[in-house]
C-alpha cells in the first residue's frame, strides 16, 4: 500500500486526494487510514486530503468533495463488488479527466465488474504478484515449461522459478548475506526484479517491489518500471 502511495504521489503531486471507506468495515477503515496518513508523510497538503466515510456521508460526501478542473484521486479500499460498482456508476457521471480511482489486488478477480467504466474512469491498482503474459521471457518460459510437463504453468510455478533464480545469481557473489542481494530481472517484474527490504531490525526480509496497473485496452497494462 505505502509503495501504490508512493507512486501516486509522485506521479500527481498537484493532485487533491480523497479516502472513502465504510465506517463499521475495519479494514477498510485500517487501509483508508494507511493510505492518507502516508499521503501526509511524504508532504502533501493536508487542506487537500480528506477522509470520507461512505457510511454516514454517501454519494452526496463523495459529490461534494471532487473538485473541477482538479485531479482528483480517490483511494477506495472496497471490495464489496455491489457498493463498489453503485460508486463507480455515480462516479461515471462527473468529468472523466478530473478523476484517478487507486484500487485494491482484489479488483482484478471481480466477477461482475465492468472494466469497461474502471478503464473510462482512469483506475489503477496494485499487485505483487503480476504475470505479463505478453512478455517475450514469460513466453518463452511458459513454452518450455509446457513442453516439459505437458501442463500450464500456475502463478506458483512462476514465483518458484523467480525465487530460485534470484538467490542463486546472488548466492556465489554474497553468500548467506541477504541483505546484500542485488535485484535481477525475473518474470513477475522483467524490468527491475525483486527489491527486498527488511521490515524493521529483527523481522525478515519482504519484497518492496510493485506492479501498478492500469485498466486500459480491456485488460491490466502495467505502467511502472
Amino acid at each position: 500500500c505505502r509503495q501504490m502511495v508512493s507512486y501516486v504521489h509522485l506521479t500527481q503531486p498537484n493532485a487533491v486526494y480523497r479516502f472513502i471507506y465504510r465506517e463499521g468495515t475495519k479494514k477498510e477503515v485500517d487501509l483508508a487510514e494507511l493510505f492518507y496518513n502516508e499521503v501526509l508523510q511524504l508532504g502533501a497538503d493536508s487542506s487537500k486530503c480528506k477522509k470520507i466515510n461512505y457510511t454516514k456521508d454517501g454519494w452526496n460526501g463523495v459529490h461534494k468533495s471532487i473538485i473541477s478542473g482538479k485531479k482528483n484521486v480517490l483511494f477506495i479500499p472496497i471490495s464489496d463488488e455491489s457498493v463498489l460498482s453503485s460508486l463507480l456508476k455515480k462516479l461515471d457521471t462527473k468529468d472523466a479527466s478530473d478523476i484517478m480511482i487507486v484500487g485494491l489486488p482484489t479488483w482484478e478477480f471481480m466477477e461482475t465488474m465492468d472494466f469497461t467504466l474502471l478503464e473510462t474512469l482512469n483506475t489503477y491498482i496494485f499487485s505483487t504478484s503480476y504475470i505479463d503474459y505478453d512478455n517475450a521471457d514469460v513466453k518463452k518460459f511458459r513454452k518450455e515449461f509446457i513442453e516439459s510437463y505437458h501442463a500450464d504453468p500456475l502463478p506458483s510455478a512462476f514465483y518458484g522459478y523467480d525465487f530460485y533464480n534470484w538467490i542463486a545469481s546472488n548466492h556465489d557473489k554474497h553468500g548467506s548475506k541477504i541483505a546484500e542481494y542485488e535485484s535481477v530481472p525475473v518474470l513477475l517484474s522483467p524490468t527491475s526484479g525483486f527489491r527486498f527490504r527488511r521490515v524493521c531490525e529483527n523481522c525478515g526480509f519482504e519484497n518492496n517491489y510493485i506492479s501498478v496497473l492500469k485498466f486500459q485496452d480491456g485488460k491490466l497494462v502495467k505502467v511502472n518500471n
